[in-house]
């Protein structure tokens, strides 16, 4: 599945980050602008699952394929049972 997804091609796009703020999903890592942005700067990505497997073997991110996982993340899952009682929890706070 990972492989379908990423056999893609798609464009990272340099904006200000003067408008964005956190907090705003559930994802703590996502950034969100209430306005519209000018672009500044665009890299085109032909093939986004080349370009993670080239952006891990240059050791800039850690890419674990099925079925290999880290050692933090138990065999069973049983880190996603928080998360997803938060995600439940924010939806019916909605």
């Amino acid at each position: 599945m990972f492989n379908d997804i990423f056999n893609i091609s798609g464009s990272i796009y340099k904006l200000d980050s003067k408008n964005f703020k956190s907090g705003m999903t559930g994802w703590s890592v996502e950034l969100i602008s209430e306005c519209d942005e000018v672009v500044f700067g665009e890299e085109y990505i032909s093939n986004a699952l080349e370009e993670l497997v080239r952006l891990d073997k240059d050791k800039k991110i850690k890419l674990y394929l099925y079925p290999n996982r880290p050692d933090y993340v138990p065999l069973d899952n049983s880190d996603l049972i928080p998360k997803v009682r938060n995600l439940l929890f924010n939806r019916i706070k909605k």
